[in-house]
């Protein structure tokens, strides 16, 4: 199990101590077979994490309430939520996240055109980024971050959250100067580090490390992580 399925693993495991739910209850109440989190959670040897868009789910139905917590079988530990940390009613998150425009790039490297000057929706404000400015969302467009981040995921970004090594991010490239036109192609990677004038990242499909000039580089901002978003 890699870093990232460690830090999925206790955000799902965060959600279920908040709600009092087990795994099985947690997945239906999102309407997912239940397999999917009892297999993630329980096998040592798992090889793949949840997607953004499973990890969503599963945040909306903890939002919501989801179903009543299965009783817990005599001699095994209870867990319950702290009397201080009441899970956020979904009513309540306002939707006032900006969601900017994106369009599907056709270079075939994964890059999706983004306008920064439209906005297309709004979203809800997770518990964890209230009162944090500039926070705002993109859905993804392509699949070479699967199966961390898939195709049609929503994902929330801070343009001055300190990024490090293994953090999810957008890189954001300005391209064709020519003729006054301007095109600004956002990438989706894993940072891995900078050297020699370059940003170095990876992506996971297919798995091979990607290399951006650093002075092409307009901005990178870092893809909020589940435990960001819930202020864990």
């Amino acid at each position: 199990m890699d870093d990232y399925q460690r830090r999925i693993r206790e955000q799902v495991q965060e959600l279920l101590a908040r709600t009092g739910m087990d795994a099985t209850g947690l997945a239906r109440a999102a309407g997912l077979a239940p397999s999917t989190l009892t297999r993630f959670l329980n096998d040592p040897d798992v090889k793949h994490s949840l997607s953004g868009k499973t990890m969503q789910k599963l945040i909306d139905a903890a939002s919501a309430g989801g179903a009543p917590a299965i009783p817990t079988p005599p001699g095994k530990s209870e867990v319950r939520p702290a009397p201080d940390a009441p899970v956020p009613v979904l009513a309540e998150m306002k939707r006032d996240v900006p969601v900017f425009g994106t369009a599907r790039g056709a270079n075939g490297d994964g890059a999706f055109v983004l306008d920064m000057s439209e906005v297309v929706d709004w979203v809800r404000r997770p518990p964890g980024l209230i009162g944090v400015r500039d926070v705002y969302a993109l859905w993804v467009e392509g699949d070479s971050m699967e199966p961390a981040i898939s195709h049609g995921d929503l994902v929330y970004l801070h343009p001055k959250r300190p990024i490090h090594p293994g953090d999810r991010v957008v890189i954001v490239r300005r391209e064709g100067l020519e003729d006054q036109h301007v095109t600004m192609r956002a990438y989706v990677k894993q940072f891995v580090r900078r050297a020699g004038g370059k940003v170095i990242t990876r992506q996971f499909n297919p798995d091979k490390e990607v290399e951006f000039a650093q002075d092409e580089v307009v901005s990178m901002h870092k893809v909020l992580s589940m435990a960001d978003m819930m202020g864990v």
